[in-house]
């Protein structure tokens, strides 16, 4: 089931109004984009480099294009980067979810109890700015947006 086909999703913000989720976001090295062009965004092509080197199982997203730049700042040496937007109406809903490190560390701060499995990805959005997607995002619903290059300063 795709989210076109259910609803368009949305967030509640700080002023109470519905907003829409059209489009999120990934940020990525550009020596990346040739092979996420021809096979999508594929957690099992990827490693989470900037932390522990090993594969994560989904595709880390955000609906801030700025938030999803951030990321790439934190990377150690030369590289040129780029950033995809992804339209969430090509997506299955099924596959979106909490994010595991920002969304936990912000209910670790806070002293809640309540596990970042049990967030959905909207609350992870809500409450952190970043969701996950467990499945390949097709080239299809990508658009590459930016590049822009950060070096050792």
């Amino acid at each position: 089931m795709k989210i076109a086909e259910i609803t368009t999703p949305s967030l509640i913000d700080h002023l109470g109004r519905r907003v829409p989720i059209r489009y999120l976001y990934h940020c990525t090295r550009r020596e990346n984009l040739p092979s996420i062009l021809q096979h999508g965004l594929d957690p099992t092509r990827a490693t989470d480099s900037g932390h522990t080197g090993r594969v994560k199982p989904f595709i880390y997203l955000s609906h801030d294009p700025g938030y999803a730049s951030a990321y790439d700042r934190g990377e150690i040496g030369d590289s040129t980067w780029v950033l995809l937007r992804i339209d969430v109406r090509g997506l299955d809903q099924r596959l979106l979810g909490p994010d595991d490190d920002d969304l936990a560390d912000i209910l670790d701060q806070e002293d809640i109890q309540k596990s970042w499995t049990n967030y959905t990805w909207l609350e992870s959005l809500r409450i952190c700015s970043q969701c996950t997607y467990r499945g390949v995002i097709p080239p299809a619903v990508l658009r590459v947006m930016d590049t822009h290059r950060y070096g050792r300063g």
